[in-house]
């Protein structure tokens, strides 16, 4: 647990890495036995350290590519074949354009 003590003395608080490393000390604490008044107390932490953590994270956005012309031309590829036939080739297809 001294990791996740680490990481909150960062400039700023690391509380992502903070959450992973309390998680990782209350898995051995229950493994130990007779702690659960740590494990409580440590899970309270834990939760407060997992919010936080929303304010590291950050918001990004992208653009999908428009695969209609993909999507259309597999359907072709496999047009009027039973499923086990349309799925053998499809599988065939991806391997070879892999």
């Amino acid at each position: 647990m001294g990791e996740a003590k680490e990481a909150l003395g960062r400039e700023p608080p690391d509380y992502i890495v903070a959450s992973v490393h309390l998680r990782d000390g209350i898995k051995a604490l229950r493994k130990i036995g007779d702690t659960q008044e740590q494990v409580e107390t440590l899970h309270l932490r834990l939760l407060e350290y997992e919010e936080r953590s929303m304010g590291d994270m950050s918001h990004f956005e992208f653009e999908l590519p428009d695969l209609t012309s993909e999507a259309d031309d597999a359907r072709q590829q496999v047009a009027g074949q039973s499923l086990p036939e349309a799925l053998t080739r499809s599988a065939h297809q991806e391997r070879s354009s892999a």
